[in-house]
């Protein structure tokens, strides 16, 4: 489903805007933005690793925001006066479930490399051992503010 609007959340501009390069920043919006509205998945190998790790960390959000538009655009059957708690109370509860997902789904993105996900392989984490990160420490902060953002945006 095409969208025609997204909620670009702060906590995505507070980690962009660490990315020093201005094509991998222009690269980390195009990424964004082409996945909000047209579902476009980009090959993250060809991203600038700050772009992709940017894109990474709010995918899961894009994909909520999906959902609940989707679910909206659905409507709902008219609820009577007594099942109207109820029904705030299990959404919220799913609310949380997905928002719980979300971010492991996400942790799992972001600290391991697209190269070395799947098919049984040994997960290679996107920062050595040694603490050595082979992106700037600046976006490596940038991304784990941006984590903590989604979680209070969420």
């Amino acid at each position: 489903m095409e969208r025609k609007q997204f909620t670009f959340y702060i906590s995505f501009f507070k980690a962009i805007q660490h990315i020093r390069s201005k094509a991998a920043r222009a690269d980390a919006y195009d990424a964004i933005c082409a996945y909000a509205f047209h579902e476009t998945v980009p090959d993250l190998d060809r991203l600038p690793p700050p772009a992709a790790m940017a894109f990474e960390a709010a995918q899961p959000v894009l994909d909520a925001g999906r959902r609940k538009a989707q679910s909206g655009a659905a409507g709902g059957a008219a609820r009577s006066a007594g099942s109207t708690a109820e029904a705030a109370d299990k959404q919220e509860k799913e609310q949380e479930q997905d928002q719980d997902q979300d971010q492991d789904q996400y942790k799992e993105q972001m600290f391991y490399s697209p190269a070395w996900r799947g098919g049984g392989k040994r997960r290679k984490p996107l920062w050595g051992s040694a603490g050595t990160a082979p992106i700037g420490e600046e976006e490596r902060a940038a991304v784990e503010r941006m984590l903590q953002g989604v979680k209070r945006n969420a």
